[in-house]
């Protein structure tokens, strides 16, 4: 009973966190400018970018940075400086501040969370969601 609880009381947190997101971000986006991502070359760029929280203030600021593939990246400051924001916006999930991020054309980028979400269960279970549990093979799951 307690799993059961406790799997139910994480799906509506995280239901609920989405939804205030997506409202506030509707709010704020309306009318204001937002981080653009487009396909390009090989590379991944940052031109004129300018990642601000959802009330404007500037965060993170990047003009003319290039990252090749194959490039090692480190990016370094205090808790709360915008590492992880930056990473949203590259990955086009953070549309709050200006400018462009350009992108290979067959990317796919994905950025993970500092506290990620995994349902209580197995992994194969959550590598499949939402489908049910099972409906993937182990060798699908593995190409995941």
């Amino acid at each position: 009973m307690y799993r059961q609880f406790a799997e139910w009381r994480a799906v509506i947190e995280r239901l609920a966190g989405f939804e205030a997101s997506i409202k506030s971000a509707q709010t704020v986006l309306s009318g204001a400018q937002a981080i653009s991502v487009a396909p390009g070359s090989t590379d991944i760029r940052l031109d004129h970018l300018d990642v601000t929280l959802p009330g404007g203030k500037s965060i993170v600021a990047a003009d003319g940075v290039t990252i090749a593939p194959h490039d090692q990246v480190l990016v370094s400051g205090p808790s709360g400086s915008g590492k992880s924001t930056l990473f949203r916006a590259i990955a086009g999930i953070w549309p709050f501040g200006g400018g462009k991020v350009v992108v290979p054309a067959d990317a796919r980028v994905m950025t993970l969370p500092q506290r990620p979400y995994l349902p209580i269960g197995s992994l194969a279970a959550a590598i499949s969601y939402p489908a049910e549990s099972g409906a993937m093979t182990p060798r699908s799951c593995a190409r995941c």
